[in-house]
């Protein structure tokens, strides 16, 4: 609350200053004009990180991550809070316009209470657009990394399949059974080729049809 302070402070000096004589209902629009003006600070620093996270979208890093979830937390606190001053403010306006006017706004204050009006619902606006993007910033995170998986897993999958060949040729070789050129020495040599033949038969299959 020490920020709402500072600016009630500030605005009781700007009136001191100017000799005016204000009445108490002026100064609390003015201060929710001044803290709602304060919003769009917090909105453009969100879109500034959201900016640099934009850039990071092809590489995501843990990090990067855990930026992106604090701000959409942070957002939705301010989205809220945004939603929440509109209505307020509104109700403001009824009560001023109903015949039961007990809040007895003149002509001045009644302004002030459109302007404030005004800027909440271009900061409400802003945090939506901000919200929107953020959310499709945070789904292209998650599509990226789903394919990165899903690029990895086949990787693994497609070497596994690959090096359980050689294995089983050699261990073919390794039992006490006849099998053809078993009694030469180059025979481990003929072990490697027809190793590599599967190999790359199997490789050729999974990038003919599967494109891998």
């Amino acid at each position: 609350m020490a920020f709402v302070r500072d600016d009630l402070v500030k605005i009781v000096n700007t009136f001191k200053h100017k000799d005016q004589e204000v009445s108490l209902i002026s100064i609390i629009f003015k201060l929710l004009l001044q803290i709602t003006s304060d919003y769009f600070d917090q909105i453009d620093a969100i879109n500034e990180t959201r900016e640099e996270l934009f850039h990071y979208k092809k590489t995501p890093s843990g990090h990067k991550i855990e930026q992106l979830a604090e701000l959409n937390e942070g957002l939705v606190y301010l989205t809220t809070a945004a939603d929440n001053n509109v209505i307020a403010i509104k109700q403001f306006l009824i009560v001023a316009d109903s015949k039961d006017n007990f809040l007895q706004l003149n002509p001045t204050e009644k302004e002030q209470l459109g302007e404030v009006k005004i800027v909440a619902e271009e900061c409400q606006q802003m945090t939506r657009i901000s919200s929107e993007v953020l959310e499709r910033i945070s789904t292209a995170y998650t599509n990226i990394i789903n394919n990165n998986l899903n690029n990895i897993m086949n990787f693994l999958t497609i070497w596994s399949l690959v090096l359980a060949i050689p294995p089983i040729i050699s261990g073919f070789y390794g039992m006490n059974v006849y099998l053809p050129f078993a009694g030469h020495s180059w025979a481990w040599i003929f072990s490697i080729i027809i190793s590599l033949l599967p190999i790359l038969l199997l490789l050729w299959i999974l990038h003919r049809f599967h494109d891998l």
